[in-house]
């Protein structure tokens, strides 16, 4: 029975297991998909404060600080609904994560 749990709490709604997803992105060229994506990274940004911005423990990574920036400034303020339109909050979620890529890097 333990094992048919486990099996059943890999797998997402659609029935692919985890493992699956994860080894076909292990295998992927990251460098080769941004260029593909017209991605370019730049440096990670630097902590404003005295603070670690990325920290791995084990198979998890930990972020701080980052968010939707250019040159160490945030590029978007305000929130979703009020200030911001759905496709800005995209766009924001997307730089965000760039800077989530560049940090890795």
């Amino acid at each position: 029975m333990r094992e048919r749990e486990i099996s059943i709490l890999r797998q997402n709604k659609e029935g692919v297991r985890w493992e699956d997803i994860f080894l076909s992105v292990k295998k992927m060229d990251v460098e080769k998909k941004l260029k593909e994506l017209k991605i370019e990274l730049s440096a990670g940004p630097s902590p404003m404060a005295n603070y670690v911005s990325v920290q791995k423990a084990g198979t998890l990574w930990f972020f701080s600080g980052a968010g939707p920036l250019k040159d160490g400034k945030a590029t978007v303020t305000g929130r979703l609904g009020e200030n911001l339109t759905t496709e800005q909050g995209y766009a924001a979620a997307r730089e965000a994560g760039i800077v989530l890529l560049a940090s890795l890097k």
